[in-house]
Order: C-alpha cells, then sequence, then structure tokens
C-alpha cells in the first residue's frame, strides 16, 4: 500500500469543504486541500471517493485518467453512466437488483436507479465478497480505471466487517484515533 500524501475536498458550500478540512488536519497525516470545484479537485489525483447525497452526478466520467480508482459511498446518482462505460470493472457488496416498496405514486427518488443500471454492463461487474476472497480478480492491468460503489445493489454493508476487523486490530495496537 502507498500512504494517502494529499486529500482535496470539494463541497459546493465552501463553509462545509473548509470544516472538514478543519477537522481533518490533526487526524490525517496527509495535506488536506479545500477545492473550489470538482475540476479542481479531480487535477493530480489517483483516487476519487464521494459520498453525497445528490440526485445528480457530482463528476464528469470523462475527466477519469487510466489508473484511477472511484469509491463511491453515497447515493447511486452521483456518478455518471459515463464513469460505468469506462470502468473496467464495477465492484459492489451484491448482484441483486435494489428493490423499493412504497405507496403507488410515492416512489423514492433513489428507486429510479434500477432503471439506470445497464445489463450490458453485468459482465463487469464484481463483488467484494469474491474479490476479498479470490474467487473475482480486481484490477486486471494497472492502467484500468477501477470503480467499487456502483451495481445494481445498494449493498448488505459487507464492507463494514473488514472496517470492523482493522478497527480491532488498530485498538489492539494503540494506533489511530476514534
Amino acid at each position: 500500500l502507498f500512504p494517502i500524501e494529499r486529500i482535496k475536498v470539494y463541497s459546493p458550500h465552501k463553509e462545509n469543504r473548509e470544516a472538514l478540512c478543519y477537522n481533518l488536519q490533526n487526524k490525517v497525516n496527509a495535506e488536506i486541500i479545500p477545492a473550489s470545484s470538482t475540476e479542481e479537485a479531480m487535477e493530480d489525483y489517483d483516487i476519487l471517493a464521494t459520498a453525497t447525497n445528490s440526485y445528480v452526478p457530482v463528476f464528469d466520467g470523462n475527466r477519469l485518467k487510466a489508473g484511477d480508482h472511484v469509491a463511491m459511498a453515497g447515493a447511486k446518482s452521483e456518478c455518471d453512466p459515463t464513469t460505468y462505460e469506462r470502468s473496467a470493472f464495477v465492484g459492489g457488496q451484491a448482484s441483486d437488483l435494489a428493490t423499493f416498496w412504497y405507496p403507488p405514486d410515492k416512489a423514492p427518488m433513489e428507486s429510479s436507479w434500477s432503471q439506470t443500471w445497464r445489463s450490458e454492463w453485468e459482465y463487469k461487474f464484481r463483488t467484494l465478497g469474491k474479490m476479498v476472497a479470490g474467487i473475482e480478480k480486481g484490477r486486471d492491468t494497472e492502467k484500468d480505471i477501477t470503480f467499487f460503489g456502483g451495481g445494481p445493489s445498494h449493498g448488505l454493508g459487507i464492507q463494514y466487517a473488514a472496517g470492523v476487523t482493522a478497527y480491532r486490530r488498530a485498538k489492539e495496537e494503540g494506533i489511530g484515533y476514534e
């Protein structure tokens, strides 16, 4: 693993991005930089992480470059179809299509995700569990654009199992912070 040296933070709300940068500055061993636009945030980076509740894409998938990794932690709608198209694989927690139960004419906005996921992307979908177990490959080449957090399911939360294990080990070794 390579250390993360610089983290750029973008929010359309200046006070939110500056507050996050301030709160992180003594908690991570990296330079924290507020970015005034998604374009600025996407200059000189290797990992693009999103964590929003946006119902529209928050960056242009055409700006991704060879070798990038996209980690989507928020709404399924925060990435555009170009991100899926350009990714060598799309990783997710489960392959089952997310389902929603709601009264007639009261569909939540998230239910439209099933109309966004395209069947022609299924060949590139890989599950986290199978990648961790070595059953499915992750990145095929160092130039692949990889994408985690996409796929037809809204997830099972399986990624938190690894987080709990890492937290327990860090606590045992007296490293990290709460």
